[in-house]
């Protein structure tokens, strides 16, 4: 049909760029028993890969209901099956002979970097994706789309056009991270335990959010595996990537 033949196109299209991409599909899952923890989320139990990140996220509703999502960070996207099979694969192994209900629920591909936004234009205003309020190096939004959407509103009201602010010191951060994630895959989950595990959380909001001041940005990159870090910047530097 013609919504599979465009995700076809898309996959091939994203395949032909090697850039980083965070993608995923998770499931919604009903078990015939109680097997959740339902005061637990599993942000990130990852798998380990030499050249991308794949780690299982898992949202207990209740004890036996749940999603759990399949989710990669690399170069290179999958069909749907991939990720169906990847949830399947989990569950049998985590919870096993369990008898279980499964339906697909969501999907999605997210680009880990910036996209070269136009010249101003009075009757156009970017927005989420192409408006880069997406954090690159984790998909947060959340909290950026409240931000920047006050601004537009209250520029709005003054009568002026809401042009975004440029955050530089964050931006090469984001471009420093999604390097790291891209050349280290096999290290991503001591990058990511030391960044939640080894930082205050209020750190880490306004990190995630963007407004993290110098103190707080050397707190977590001092957290962080420095040498690899070192590694990381220098290539950026002084190659061509």
């Amino acid at each position: 049909d013609e919504i599979s033949k465009f995700t076809n196109q898309l996959i091939q299209r994203i395949n032909n760029n090697p850039r980083l991409y965070q993608h995923f599909l998770g499931a919604n899952v009903t078990f015939s028993n109680d097997v959740f923890n339902d005061k637990q989320v599993t942000l990130m139990d990852f798998n380990k890969f030499k050249d991308e990140i794949n780690f299982t996220y898992i949202l207990p509703f209740n004890k036996k209901f749940g999603l759990i999502e399949s989710t990669y960070f690399s170069t290179r996207t999958y069909n749907i099956n991939h990720y169906k099979k990847d949830i399947r694969q989990y569950i049998n192994s985590n919870f096993k002979g369990e008898k279980y209900d499964l339906k697909f629920a969501e999907s999605g591909c997210l680009p880990m970097f910036k996209f070269p936004l136009k010249k101003k234009n009075s009757k156009i205003i970017r927005i989420g994706l192409p408006g880069n309020w997406i954090k690159s190096s984790t998909g947060y939004c959340l909290q950026n789309s409240f931000k920047h959407s006050k601004e537009i509103v209250d520029k709005l009201i003054q009568n002026k056009y809401p042009e975004k602010k440029n955050y530089y010191l964050n931006d090469a951060l984001e471009v420093l991270f999604c390097h790291f994630i891209k050349n280290y895959s096999l290290y991503a989950d001591v990058f990511f335990y030391n960044f939640f595990f080894k930082n205050k959380i209020f750190d880490i909001v306004d990190f995630l959010n963007g407004d993290a001041n110098a103190r707080q940005i050397i707190k977590i990159l001092s957290s962080l595996p420095k040498s690899r870090m070192i590694i990381c910047l220098i290539s950026l530097l002084f190659k061509k990537q």
